[in-house]
């Protein structure tokens, strides 16, 4: 909680620092709407999102119960986990997903007597591989952003 009183008192006191030549303060409020508030927001919320995952422990009883997948071939599980993370990717955030997915990977690998790296690798280099929407990489949500 200390981290993010500080992060808002340095935002509020931006707005009152004066720039080198002490007419202009370094960010006035009609600077500060052009900004692009909506691509903050959208990874502010995968973060906050998975930290409730983790926080509230649903990603590790979500990776507990993952018991299922025990008989599964290990190629035949990462290639499921590559499609469903790269197709997940499509519709929201790649750093959401991550952030999302790893805590639960990692218990799971531990429940299936997996390696978590191998898990958490792919999950993680899947995610890379989102192209096609605006959401799913912070450069198609900048380029769509971009008011030319």
């Amino acid at each position: 909680m200390m981290i993010q009183s500080l992060q808002m008192i340095s935002a509020v006191i931006i707005f009152f620092l004066p720039t080198k030549n002490r007419k202009r303060r370094l960010l006035n409020w009609d600077e500060a709407v052009k900004l692009p508030w909506g691509i903050l927001l959208l990874f502010g919320g995968g973060m906050a999102l998975a930290a409730g995952f983790k926080d509230s422990g649903l990603a590790l009883w979500i990776g507990t119960q993952m018991t299922l997948l025990d008989g599964v071939s290990l190629i035949l599980l990462v290639f499921i986990l590559i499609a469903s993370v790269n197709f997940l990717t499509e519709i929201t955030s790649n750093l959401a997903t991550t952030a999302m997915l790893l805590p639960v990977l990692y218990p799971m690998a531990m429940t299936i007597d997996v390696h978590p790296f191998i898990l958490m690798v792919s999950a993680t280099v899947a995610a890379s591989c989102a192209f096609m929407l605006p959401v799913a990489t912070p450069p198609n949500a900048v380029v769509l952003d971009l008011d030319t």
